[in-house]
């Protein structure tokens, strides 16, 4: 079904997807819309394992929700962390290269537009695994 009403959408209805680091709380993803997404992740550890994501064609906006952590940036052949804040964002532009740092756990909220969907995303270090419902 593609979202075209005004929705809420609980935390309780969402799809859940298991991650390498925690899991990626799905409230809206491309199945739904293909001009956002958003959803909540939880990571307790370093997202990826190792390296670093790249999304070819969407931007993202990070908020901190609970915990703490940063996002580290590569430019320029260099690491640059972005700690992140409450009452704060971080924008990643498409074409970034990032990994998440949880000290010790983060739960940010993510959104992207257009809807982020796997296959634009390099650097992912596990496979999609749903589970849970979706309400949509």
């Amino acid at each position: 079904m593609y979202v075209q009403k005004p929705l809420l959408i609980k935390r309780d209805d969402a799809n859940i997807v298991k991650t390498s680091s925690g899991e990626f709380i799905e409230f809206i993803s491309w199945k739904e819309n293909k001009d956002l997404a958003v959803g909540i992740g939880i990571h307790k550890k370093r997202f990826p394992a190792e390296g670093y994501l790249i999304s070819k064609k969407v931007d993202e906006i990070i908020i901190l929700n609970k915990g703490s952590g940063s996002i580290i940036v590569r430019q320029k052949d260099q690491d640059q962390k972005f700690v992140l804040e409450k009452d704060a964002i971080m924008f990643i532009p498409k074409g970034t290269a990032f990994y998440f740092m949880p000290t010790p756990e983060m739960e940010i909220i993510s959104a992207t537009g257009p809807a982020w969907y796997p296959k634009q995303q390099s650097g992912l270090d596990y496979k999609r695994k749903e589970t849970g419902r979706m309400i949509l």
